[in-house]
């Protein structure tokens, strides 16, 4: 009997494996940036030059540099020198088959991924997965670090251990794993007590895995100019409140085929990240050709861009970042759904939507699944539930009357937390949602913060009440594990047992089309709860001077926007760079 399950599992396993990788569309979104530009590549490559990009939520100085800090933004500053296992292969994107947009900051489908420091990767049995290591791969190597040699799977071993060990690592992260272990120099075994739908997400390309060697840890790995890894890229400054620059790595290990000539990478000799806190400041950058890329302009700066260079490469693309607020669900008087029903029904989200900020265009439903995921996850609007729907609407009259019944007749009196130094937005935002809840007797005091104090405050658990967040629309599996006890982005504190039960089960699940109806179901789940207020999402646009050559409007192929590969193979027509008239 024992046998014959196995042989079960086993069978289940294999087909799981098939379907992920054949059903393109359980794996795909459904939106495609527009745009209206030209052709991105023409003739052969000129080699140099600097590529200088505004990325997407690139304009924080680092606060760490540590993959073991367990820090969402250490990965967008190390992604050019540091890489992980696996990638989203950028041929499957815009520029090849289409598969995927590549527009997500934190989500590649596991049908679009590809080798990256392993060269191809297995599932032998249900209970261990194989990496198979890239041969001839270096460490750049760092004067009064460490010289240059190969990256082997005894590497990975040491970064894996490190990282679980971490006391910053949410809990039962990698709860599904029982070893992960270096059997020769090229082979990283895993082994497995449990499968995890996520564990590509987990293991191969998400956040806090990008690989490192033991060296840099004793020469001490928080001091950037320590850093060494495999990468296109080595970190040669790092200027507060300034920029991150980084060198060719003239070493590299990939290449690139163009116009059917292959060309190792990176093609630029320098890349640089601009630390840019002023929206004006940034625009103003961008308009005088000080920036090459700028990831996601603002709208109110749309016309302003196009009006003075309509020369651009230019996308149009749905926000995947939402603006959300978290009620404490585990204290009064949040702990009520009626009370938290009456601060949804006061936000007119229609008034928003036509604000300047919106700019008369956005989805009203946003959050944890955005009308950017596929139709197998994502539940619009008017298919929601009738009491789910009603979240949405407008009624003050009827929160009020919630309110009263609840046992506040005189209203409330509570305080928000917001980022008060990267996100110039959310204040404007906050002052609006403090306006209509005023309207319903809840006076809610603003509280903005450094960047750094506000995460600590709430991922700690110590904020009073509620908290304005701008949040990444996430792998489908992430954002549903949000919700489980310890994890540090399930800020409401809200679940239940049958949640629990549900989120275990899909995570459990091999087969993705029964997986993505669970987490289809657990979505609506999050949504009834109303610990999250999700508020209408906004396009943002994105540009690009006709100078860069091989860029097709990707966001990410890899976790927190990293377009590394993308980067790498770009390059800059520097006759047509240094035409350009500042108008």
């Amino acid at each position: 009997m024992k046998r014959a399950l196995w042989v079960f599992l086993v069978l289940i396993l294999c087909f799981s494996i098939a379907v992920s990788s054949c059903n393109k569309k359980t794996t795909s979104t459904t939106t495609t940036p527009a745009t209206t530009s030209a052709s991105p590549s023409v003739a052969e490559p000129q080699l140099g030059g600097t590529l200088t990009v505004m990325g997407y939520g690139g304009v924080l100085d680092p606060y760490a540099w540590d993959p073991a800090d367990c820090d969402w933004f250490q990965a967008y500053v190390s992604n050019p020198y540091g890489e992980t296992l696996l990638i989203g292969d950028i041929n499957k994107g815009p520029r090849g088959t289409k598969e995927f947009t590549y527009q997500h900051p934190e989500w590649i489908p596991d049908s679009a991924l590809t080798g990256n420091l392993a060269q191809t990767w297995e599932i032998p049995n249900p209970t261990t997965i194989l990496f198979h290591i890239r041969p001839g791969v270096m460490f750049t190597g760092r004067t009064g670090v460490m010289s240059a040699r190969e990256f082997t799977a005894y590497d990975a071993e040491y970064c894996f251990a490190r990282l679980m060990a971490s006391p910053k690592l949410a809990a039962g992260r990698y709860g599904f794993v029982d070893s992960i272990k270096a059997t020769d120099k090229y082979t990283l075994t895993v082994t497995t007590n449990k499968f995890a739908a996520d564990w590509t997400y987990k293991l191969g390309w998400g956040p806090y895995i990008e690989m490192y060697p033991q060296e840099v840890v004793t020469a001490g790995i928080s001091d950037p100019m320590h850093s060494v890894g495999t990468g296109p890229f080595i970190l040669s400054s790092y200027v507060s409140g300034a920029s991150i620059t980084y060198d060719k790595n003239p070493n590299y290990w990939g290449s690139t085929t163009i116009n059917g000539k292959k060309y190792q990478m990176p093609l630029i000799d320098k890349l640089e990240l601009p630390i840019i806190t002023d929206e004006a400041t940034a625009v103003a950058s961008f308009l005088t050709g000080k920036l090459d890329i700028y990831m996601a302009a603002p709208l109110k700066f749309k016309s302003q861009i196009e009006k003075q260079h309509p020369e651009l490469m230019k996308w149009t693309v749905p926000n995947q970042t939402c603006n959300i607020v978290s009620l404490r669900v585990d204290k009064p008087p949040f702990d009520n759904r009626n009370v938290r029903l009456a601060m949804s029904l006061a936000i007119d989200r229609t008034a928003l939507i036509n604000s300047a900020l919106w700019g008369g265009s956005g989805d009203i439903l946003n959050y944890p699944f955005g009308s950017t995921y596929p139709s197998t996850l994502y539940t619009p609007l008017n298919q929601l539930p009738a009491q789910d729907q009603e979240i949405f609407t407008y009624n003050p009259t009827k929160a009020i009357q919630l309110l009263k019944d609840a046992g506040f007749p005189n209203g409330i009196e509570t305080n928000m937390i917001i980022d008060g130094s990267t996100s110039p937005d959310d204040a404007e935002i906050s002052a609006q949602l403090a306006g209509f809840w005023a309207k319903i007797g809840v006076k809610v005091e603003l509280r903005p913060m450094e960047y750094s104090a506000y995460q600590s405050m709430f991922q700690s658990q110590k904020q009073d009440a509620l908290v304005f967040i701008n949040k990444g629309l996430v792998a489908p599996v992430t954002a549903m594990n949000y919700q489980r006890e310890g994890n540090v982005w399930g800020v409401s504190n809200w679940r239940t047992t049958d949640y629990i039960a549900l989120l275990d089960k899909a995570v459990a699940t091999s087969d993705t089309v029964e997986r993505e109806k669970m987490l289809k179901q657990l979505n609506v789940m999050v949504i009834d709860s109303i610990a999250y207020i999700s508020l209408p999402s906004q396009n943002y646009y994105r540009y690009a001077y006709p100078w860069v050559k091989n860029y097709y409007g990707e966001m990410a192929v890899g976790y927190w926007c990293n377009a590394t590969p993308l980067y790498s193979s770009m390059w800059i027509d520097q006759t047509a760079r240094n035409k350009v008239i500042v108008k």
